[in-house]
């Protein structure tokens, strides 16, 4: 067994004694958790005058250093109970970091609580004192190595500078409610819910479709990376909305200098929707003001006006002060950042052109054209369990039919009077390739139930396959009154 001191975050001990108590449970059930789903076991959990001692069943330091609402974790050398006298301290102190002090300058520190008839600075003479021939002699402003100790009560705890860990602070998951974050699977997204569930919210994340099913599983393998490595306590989940029709409709309704603003509007339509359905006390966005067209200060007023009573839950925007090298250089510490660059751009609809500046009546109108499409099309939410399911159960849950083109689709025509433009034959299923793994299949036909059946057999290969939810004569009619495939502009947003 292994044992770690871990000492809570600040705000977590000066809360008052009720709250306190509540937090400490929250935080080793966050602790309990997070070693459970890394193969560890919680075997001991001792309070200890502000501090925690936890007893693992391996090594566990850098795991308990990412749990919400740890400050400082520090791999214990030795634990020293019932002492009598000053000198029983010195003397196992000796013991147990003579090898350390081997030819290296070193410098002991001293926490003290409680009733002693000796102090902090007795106690680093003595077992300085009995430490320096082993050494390369004492050094207190530059050592090379520093031998903590702790000594509370009639116990002391023993560790090194090299045994600690600093923490991530904040507070343990589930202390301040629950929020869902849009997650888009980006660079932005994943950081955003990272701060907020660092503040103990419990955060769940939606993932809308804008243009290709493809980005729901490059989002899903972000957020189960950060689901993996810092979201314990809880059993965080995905949810996943298919829009790509709406998007193919502002693509062809909406004026191309308020698309961008549009598609926000239907974000936050979708999210506040879901918020209040499911009972989230806030929804997340990766926005940081100006850093893409649809997040200027005068478009997110914009849409936040023009939604009006629609949004009746706060946003929270813990980026908004950032930039983007803030952004990734924190992407790359959380350990989501190689996860989210493997990510094409899936959201821009508009490359050049976008306004920067809406009005908020020109905002209203130019949503009001796809209104009535996103209440058709906004209705199956697939649910995913972060921490059990995986990609392959993605696969399974996502609809069959699917209602235009996207972007990076391949489309197989399976007895079909219509030659959709860049269409082929169906081949054998076996011989069917993709440029990646999820690159979605469209399938279409005469026979909607010959589309079907071809679409399940390519999915139960592993196929991002899918039938499309159009006669041929209606996939004509709307590639000739504007195209079925929906166009993304990189660099757009």
């Amino acid at each position: 067994m292994k044992w770690y001191l871990v000492v809570p975050s600040g705000e977590v001990m000066l809360k008052s004694k009720r709250v306190r108590s509540r937090l400490l449970m929250l935080l080793r059930r966050a602790v309990e958790d997070a070693l459970a789903r890394h193969g560890r076991r919680l075997v001991g959990w001792s309070l200890w005058e502000g501090r925690i001692l936890a007893g693992c069943d391996g090594e566990c330091g850098c795991l308990l250093a990412r749990v919400f609402g740890v400050y400082r974790v520090a791999r214990v050398r030795g634990i020293l109970e019932g002492f009598k006298s000053i000198d029983d301290i010195s003397v196992w102190a000796e013991k147990l970091f003579r090898d350390d002090v081997e030819g290296r300058r070193f410098a002991v520190r001293v926490k003290r609580s409680g009733k002693h008839d000796f102090t902090s600075l007795d106690v680093a003479r003595h077992v300085g004192s009995r430490l320096k021939p082993y050494s390369s002699g004492v050094d207190l402003e530059n050592p090379d190595i520093e031998v903590f100790l702790e000594v509370r009560g009639d116990k002391v705890v023993g560790y090194t500078g090299d045994d600690i860990i600093e923490g991530v602070g904040g507070l343990p998951a589930g202390s301040e409610g629950r929020a869902l974050s849009l997650f888009s699977g980006g660079i932005d997204t994943p950081v955003a819910t990272w701060y907020v569930a660092r503040r103990g919210v419990l955060v769940d994340m939606l993932h809308i479709i804008v243009s290709s099913p493809a980005s729901a599983f490059y989002a899903f393998e972000t957020a189960k990376q950060l689901s993996k490595e810092w979201l314990y306590g809880y059993k965080p989940k995905m949810c996943v909305v298919e829009l790509g029709r709406v998007s193919l409709e502002i693509q062809r309704r909406v004026k191309r200098s308020l698309r961008m603003v549009v598609l926000k509007l239907v974000f936050y339509t979708l999210a506040a929707k879901h918020a209040k359905t499911h009972q989230y006390h806030a929804i997340v966005t990766g926005e940081s003001i100006g850093q893409t067209s649809s997040q200027t200060l005068y478009n997110l007023y914009a849409i936040h006006v023009a939604l009006g009573e629609t949004l009746d839950v706060p946003v929270l925007r813990p980026l908004a002060g950032l930039d983007k090298e803030e952004i990734t250089e924190k992407a790359r510490l959380i350990g989501t950042y190689e996860h989210s660059a493997r990510m094409p751009e899936y959201s821009a609809l508009v490359r050049e052109g976008a306004t920067t500046k809406a009005k908020v009546e020109d905002a209203v109108k130019e949503f009001e054209k796809i209104a009535c499409v996103l209440k058709k099309y906004s209705s199956r939410v697939v649910e995913l369990d972060l921490v059990e399911d995986t990609a392959e159960d993605l696969l399974q849950k996502m609809p069959l039919d699917i209602h235009y083109i996207p972007w990076d689709a391949k489309v197989f025509r399976v007895e079909a009077s219509y030659e959709y433009p860049g269409s082929q034959p169906l081949p054998d299923q076996q011989e069917v390739r993709v440029e990646h793994k999820w690159q979605p299949i469209v399938v279409y036909s005469d026979d909607p139930a010959i589309a079907r059946s071809a679409a399940k057999k390519l999915r139960s290969l592993g196929l991002n396959a899918y039938a499309l939810a159009l006669s041929p004569a209606e996939l004509e009619e709307l590639e000739r009154s504007g195209g079925a495939r929906i166009n993304v502009e990189p660099g757009g947003m």
